[in-house]
């Protein structure tokens, strides 16, 4: 079987660790493709080497993820070897919203019925001091 931990950001980048009960072919290569609410959005593909830890092996796939991509997300591996079953493994993860700004939002009350008024504001602002954009 395969199996895979849930993917890390380090250094802007994006691994996982991936273990196999089947001694994996040198050099592997492991197809991988995210995917969020049932539709894909990314995918790849990375060669690695797989070395023995105890009754397994295992070796750590580096991704490539869009800066774009946030939410819940589900990462799917694949690794096909000739003549053997194709081993297949997932694990679900979240990613931040990366915006190149701070968004903060406020309201005028804590609770409202319905047909009353309630006030919401908006506020985005950048890292520069002084800089902001106000939306109410």
């Amino acid at each position: 079987f395969l199996a895979m931990d849930s993917p890390q950001q380090a250094e802007g980048r994006w691994s996982a660790k991936l273990r196999s009960t089947r001694k994996p072919p040198e050099p592997s290569v492991i197809q991988y493709m995210v995917t969020q609410a049932a539709s894909m959005k990314a995918a790849g593909e990375a060669t690695l080497s797989f070395s023995a830890a105890g009754n397994f092996w295992e070796a750590t796939m580096e991704m490539d993820l869009p800066s774009s991509m946030s939410g819940d997300l589900q990462i799917i591996a694949m690794h096909s070897a000739a003549n053997l079953p194709t081993l297949a493994a997932s694990a679900k993860f979240s990613r931040p919203l990366m915006l190149p700004f701070n968004l903060s939002c406020s309201f005028s009350k804590q609770e409202v019925l319905p047909g009353e008024d309630l006030t919401v504001q908006l506020q985005a602002t950048t890292g520069q001091a002084g800089r902001a954009f106000v939306a109410s």
